[in-house]
């Protein structure tokens, strides 16, 4: 019988799934099957289960899958993973069960985004394990996802050995910023099609500000979420920096020029604008630590 689980993961981190449970497979729960389930990602029993051809959904899972030695189970990433010699699935809406099935996995590994919860169901039912992780923006909840990964895919060691380079590159931080009093306000802007939004609090944009020791700049404005940028949010803002991934920025560059109003500000007066990896800066996979680390060297040069 399939069991389909909500696995509540400490530090922030989620995962769901929907799998076949192994003949003699000792337990990890107080319940049975369709209800919620608290797992721990430490001390844990070591999986019974050896899992031979994997399908990877969504960049950070597959970072994380690659960098604990286990590619070459490997059949086949999504769109959004840069491993150009495996076989593609899709991701998010254009991602189709019969696309994962014809590489014939025996586990499925997935971030929310990359999955609908059909699709999760639709493959399980083939005697296929399908786990699908939400990633929060922060390194607690990333450190968490590669515990999670390498309990399941018996890599503990290497788990363990990335978070250790994880919080290496981390606790390099502060060594930039030393000497520097103050603390620069940044402005994270994301272009959305036509429109522009700015960073509030809570969100991928405002966490990596944090962690390479700024300012948000919308904390003036008491925001939440993504709020669309209008000359006045800016104004109120005032940002030291603006800082964008590179597709924003090559989605809206020209407007910076053509509509000053819309980003008249300290930042662009001074021509403080960054530009970064999308993923990177907000992601929160293996490559954000170091992508911090090089936003705070930008910061305080």
């Amino acid at each position: 019988m399939l069991s389909q689980k909500l696995l509540l993961i400490p530090l922030l981190m989620l995962a769901f799934a929907c799998q076949k449970k192994s003949q003699g497979e000792k337990q990890d729960s107080t319940k049975t099957s369709n209800t919620t389930k608290t797992i721990k990602t430490i001390d844990r029993p070591p999986p019974t289960k050896q899992y031979k051809k994997i399908v990877t959904i969504g960049k950070t899972v597959t970072q994380i899958v690659f960098a604990l030695g286990e590619g070459k189970k490997v059949v086949a990433v999504d769109r959004k993973s840069s491993n150009d010699s495996l076989p593609l699935v899709g991701y998010g809406r254009i991602l189709r069960s019969e696309l994962v099935l014809k590489h014939e996995p025996d586990l499925v590994l997935s971030d929310i985004e990359g999955s609908s919860e059909e699709i999760m169901n639709d493959v399980a039912a083939e005697d296929i394990d399908y786990i699908r992780y939400h990633n929060s923006p922060s390194i607690d909840s990333t450190k968490a996802l590669i515990r999670e990964i390498a309990w399941r895919l018996n890599k503990k060691p290497a788990g363990e050995k990335l978070i250790a380079s994880i919080d290496s590159t981390i606790n390099t931080i502060p060594d930039i910023k030393k000497g520097r009093k103050d603390t620069v306000r940044v402005m994270y802007v994301l272009a959305r099609g036509v429109n522009l939004v700015a960073a509030g609090q809570k969100t991928a944009g405002d966490a990596i500000i944090r962690l390479a020791i700024a300012k948000n700049a919308t904390n003036a404005l008491a925001i939440e979420g993504m709020k669309r940028l209008t000359p006045e949010v800016m104004m109120r803002a005032n940002p030291d920096y603006i800082l964008m991934s590179d597709k924003s920025w090559n989605s809206v560059a020209s407007k910076i020029f053509e509509i000053p109003a819309l980003f008249d500000s300290r930042a662009r007066r001074l021509g403080r604008i960054i530009h970064m990896d999308e993923h990177a800066l907000t992601g929160f996979g293996l490559d954000t630590p170091k992508a911090a680390a090089e936003l705070c060297k930008k910061l305080y040069k």
